[in-house]
């Protein structure tokens, strides 16, 4: 799913982010991040239906960011993700985005790169049908570009395979 492709979005209750498209940024079509990064992400909620064609065990997403350095916290940017309004799992995408020795040659530089990083999210146990899922960002400076839902078939590719058909219900 594309970033702007989303099914409903909840604006922050404090300060004046707003959810804002930008056209091209990423590997396909677009990212969507709360603007201006100033501005606390306190409320602000991005949600994403899908559909299962059958009972799936072990649910993932993998959530495409824009590798953003980490100049707010610098133990690394956090948002949050559930599942149909469920247990929400962290996640922290650019803790190794830094100029460590450690991480210079194996994250950083290879990151940089691409300018995108990807990771996966277990989800768990999912039954066929409709679903929902949610990403909460924590801090500002998030820029989400894709999610593709793996129910068992995902094959890791430079533009995260081709996305499905949707219809934006308003």
């Amino acid at each position: 799913m594309e970033a702007e492709h989303f099914y409903a979005q909840t604006a922050v209750t404090s300060g004046s982010a707003k959810w804002t498209t930008i056209p091209y940024m990423g590997r396909t079509l677009s990212g969507v991040a709360l603007m201006p990064y100033s501005q606390p992400t306190d409320g602000a909620t991005m949600t994403y239906k899908f559909n299962l064609n059958e009972d799936v065990e072990n649910l993932a997403a993998v959530v495409a960011v824009n590798a953003t350095l980490t100049f707010y916290r610098l133990e690394g940017h956090r948002y949050m993700v559930s599942l149909d309004g469920g247990p929400e799992v962290e996640v922290v995408f650019n803790e190794r985005l830094n100029e460590d020795q450690r991480n210079i040659y194996s994250v950083y530089y290879p990151t940089v790169a691409t300018r995108v990083k990807d990771d996966r999210v277990q989800l768990g146990k999912a039954a066929k049908g409709e679903h929902t899922i949610t990403f909460r960002p924590i801090e500002p400076g998030t820029v989400f570009e894709k999610v593709v839902i793996d129910a068992g078939g995902y094959i890791k590719s430079y533009l995260f395979m081709p996305e499905s058909p949707y219809v934006r219900e308003q």
